[in-house]
């Protein structure tokens, strides 16, 4: 990890110095803390962070507007009249460059030197030639971009009938052994969710507020919820932005412990 994590800072160093020399940023170097290594850039309006999950191998860059000097994160709880603050890269360039090619990366997938440069490069590019505004302290692109992030809330809604259906398939067909196991676990990460909801956490956090269930375990149970449209993945972490069917909120709480056993969220 110390060579990955080296890399990353370096790279980020050098191939996001532009923001230190062109929009008068300073940078702030956060060593790895609960999995994430990160970089901050910041001047008088705005944030950029650069972020590298090294347990998912996923590298993120998020822009801010800045209130009263200070980063803000987004509510957890978004509703159509929340104040969005914070704003994926990869929203702005599926707006203002849909057909630019970058390199990414799926979470999960080991990462080298060289893929973690031309990430980071290619990202740097983009965030000079397409976010020039955001750095610069015009932030009206982040009107549209609210509108995206609210329309996906919305949009969530669609996947009720379909999870309802998938949800009486699965439930119909409990078995014991390791049929049990997996729907119980899931049902734990969906009590999880209902307790975190529209909060958005990694792999790790989320394993350890589950007890008994390797982290292995927990991530393939989340990949499967979101295939069924309940849990929504982005940049390598989990949030819990899905409607829960009624049918699924009566067997969580007919399995009874799972509220119960989960322990509260390491601070």
């Amino acid at each position: 990890m110390n060579s990955l994590a080296d890399t990353f800072y370096q790279v980020c160093h050098d191939k996001f110095h532009f923001l230190v020399t062109e929009v008068a940023c300073r940078s702030v170097v956060k060593k790895e803390r609960s999995g994430v290594c990160r970089v901050i850039y910041r001047n008088g309006t705005t944030a950029v962070e650069i972020g590298f999950e090294w347990r998912e191998q996923y590298i993120y860059v998020e822009l801010y507007r800045l209130v009263d000097g200070k980063m803000k994160e987004n509510p957890i709880m978004i509703r159509e009249d929340s104040d969005l603050t914070v704003f994926n890269l990869d929203d702005l360039l599926a707006i203002r460059a849909p057909k630019l090619e970058c390199r990414s990366n799926s979470p999960g997938r080991p990462l080298s030197n060289t893929d973690i440069e031309q990430i980071l490069t290619d990202r740097a590019l983009a965030l000079h030639k397409y976010g020039r505004d955001v750095l610069q302290g015009d932030f009206r692109v982040f009107r549209q971009l609210e509108r995206v992030v609210k329309s996906r809330m919305s949009a969530s809604q669609l996947s009720q009938r379909t999870a309802v259906h998938t949800a009486k398939g699965t439930l119909a067909s409990r078995v014991s052994g390791r049929g049990a196991e997996r729907e119980n676990l899931r049902l734990l990460l969906l009590a999880y969710g209902l307790e975190h909801a529209y909060r958005v956490a990694s792999v790790d956090e989320i394993s350890r507020a589950v007890p008994h269930a390797r982290r292995d375990e927990v991530r393939e149970a989340l990949e499967r919820l979101a295939s069924e449209g309940l849990v929504t993945r982005f940049s390598g972490r989990y949030c819990f932005n899905k409607p829960i069917p009624a049918e699924i909120r009566y067997n969580i709480d007919r399995l009874g412990p799972p509220r119960r056993t989960i322990r509260k969220r390491a601070n």
